[in-house]
């Protein structure tokens, strides 16, 4: 079989996916009707989705990927937000620079814990439109970064403290999540389509780490909740990146033997080709 043919079988297989997930989540909103039984929460309705894949693999040329998101959402709602979030929360060594003389310094060092790993938030319409709407705080709360100083933790490890300390703190981090690709606001990006259907998809970067990843999403209408719903999707290391992990954590001694024989190698490898160099 050719390439082009494997190429053209696994875009028809793509596609047959995409297409039982969306039939999928149809029959299952028939099914449940929106009925109180399926309410996980008095006076709200349940939101059946569905994440595609379920399974993300990191391997050793991975360099990103892309989750859908499809579900059904109550009649009358018209607004949508999803928002993803990482159970890691990776400790953080961070540092705060100042200008000493002509130079800039890290003059103190933190300490960040139980602030997620990745964090992404995509909606139908502006956030601004959320926030003027007098929803609920405690759903609308969460499409703001500044959700998160709720439950983060910091500890200064050097230097002196300052009043202004912690927002910058705050605020240097984001910007460094943002960067990695992380951490993201995608305003206007879901579409409500005819019966509630929606289609939501977030990209994974390069720097997502192996875990579990929840995705939540809230319906309103106006100002209103009308209903809730969570999926799941879990990030795992395969092929060599799985392998190495693995190592590290059950063979640690044998994992740093074998890390320090490859860089020993390598830098062997290097100095050969610089004195071949020199030579000619």
């Amino acid at each position: 079989m050719t390439s082009k043919k494997r190429n053209q079988m696994t875009r028809l297989c793509l596609r047959k996916r995409s297409v039982m997930n969306v039939l999928i989540i149809v029959l299952l909103a028939a099914g449940i009707g929106f009925n109180a039984s399926a309410q996980t929460d008095p006076g709200l309705m349940h939101i059946p989705q569905i994440t595609d894949p379920e399974t993300v693999s990191v391997h050793l040329n991975f360099h990103s990927a892309h989750v859908k998101l499809f579900g059904v959402v109550p009649e009358g709602a018209d607004r949508i937000a999803v928002i993803l979030c990482s159970s890691e929360t990776p400790e953080t060594q961070l540092a705060r620079k100042e200008r000493v003389g002509p130079f800039w310094m890290a003059v103190k060092k933190f300490h960040v814990k139980n602030i997620p790993g990745c964090y992404q938030v995509a909606t139908s319409h502006p956030v601004s439109a959320f926030l003027s709407s007098g929803a609920p705080d405690d759903s609308i709360n969460k499409l703001r970064y500044e959700n998160l100083r709720n439950s983060w933790d910091v500890e200064m490890e050097g230097g002196e403290p300052a009043d202004d300390d912690l927002d910058v703190l705050f605020h240097g981090l984001i910007q460094m999540k943002e960067k990695q690709g992380l951490y993201r606001l995608d305003q206007e990006s879901i579409e409500l389509r005819k019966g509630g259907l929606f289609l939501s998809q977030f990209d994974l970067p390069a720097a997502i780490t192996a875990g579990d990843y929840t995705v939540d999403v809230y319906a309103f209408h106006g100002a209103k909740l009308l209903g809730i719903g969570e999926s799941t999707f879990s990030v795992e290391k395969a092929g060599v990146v799985g392998f190495l992990s693995l190592m590290s954590k059950e063979h640690a001694l044998l994992y740093a033997i074998l890390a320090v024989g490859i860089a020993l190698a390598v830098g062997f490898c290097v100095s050969l080709v610089f004195r071949r160099r020199t030579a000619h």
